[in-house]
């Protein structure tokens, strides 16, 4: 009886042990997820948020109260980007493929109407008979750097343009007037001096394939027409 009652005993005491080492366990997990300097979140098959750690709170804008049980769509995505994509669709394809969107950026919106950028990285979370019950997110806001590859493309589409309206109005201009000139001089020695004028028409040519490609290399960089005022076309014959 004695022995029985010791093994009872001990049972008793080594559950009580792992009772709080799991308790400790939950509890440091839950401060390094609520302490982490990244947005954590979870969202069940419906796309409704079921948690939100305090980055996220902070980085969006939402208390808990205020967003758990919400869709995501309407909250911290909007209904419409910037761009006009409508992102309720694209949720739809999200709920109905999850594996296929594990990691990708995305522009999101937080409380205050301010667009933000971040870079999502999924986990699907499965039950016992593999059926998908939650999807983890984890977060990391890209908005600075977005905003500097923005700024970086629009300096090098302001530069394109310079570059293509310089070769425009000063390259294509001079070798505008060298045809002109060329093909002026081709024509008073025509009757005079055979093989200057032949020399002259070649320099014409020349000048004239210099523009084209000049042209195409404009077009490149700034869709501008380089044949406006008719200076080309008439000298292309």
């Amino acid at each position: 009886m004695k022995d029985q009652t010791k093994k009872l005993d001990d049972i008793t005491a080594r559950l009580r042990h792992t009772q709080r080492v799991l308790h400790t366990s939950e509890e440091n997990y839950r401060q390094l997820v609520e302490n982490a300097d990244c947005i954590i979140l979870r969202l069940d098959t419906a796309g409704k948020i079921t948690y939100f750690n305090e980055y996220a709170q902070t980085f969006f804008g939402y208390t808990e109260q205020e967003i758990l049980g919400k869709n995501m769509v309407g909250t911290i995505v909007p209904k419409t980007d910037t761009e006009g994509r409508n992102f309720t669709k694209i949720e739809i394809k999200i709920k109905r493929h999850p594996e296929q969107y594990m990691a990708y950026e995305r522009e999101n919106l937080c409380k205050d109407g301010r667009r933000v950028w971040v870079v999502w990285a999924n986990k699907l979370i499965r039950d016992p008979q593999k059926k998908i019950t939650e999807i983890l997110c984890v977060g990391h806001d890209i908005t600075h750097r977005r905003q500097l590859e923005k700024e970086i493309l629009e300096i090098t589409e302001r530069e394109r343009k310079l570059i293509g309206q310089e070769m425009h109005d000063s390259i294509g201009q001079v070798l505008t007037g060298v045809a002109i000139k060329s093909k002026g001089l081709a024509l008073k020695l025509k009757g005079k001096s055979p093989g200057d004028a032949k020399s002259a028409e070649v320099i014409t040519r020349l000048a004239n394939q210099a523009i084209a490609q000049m042209r195409d290399l404009a077009r490149m960089l700034y869709p501008i027409d380089i044949e406006t005022g008719g200076l080309v076309s008439a000298l292309q014959t």
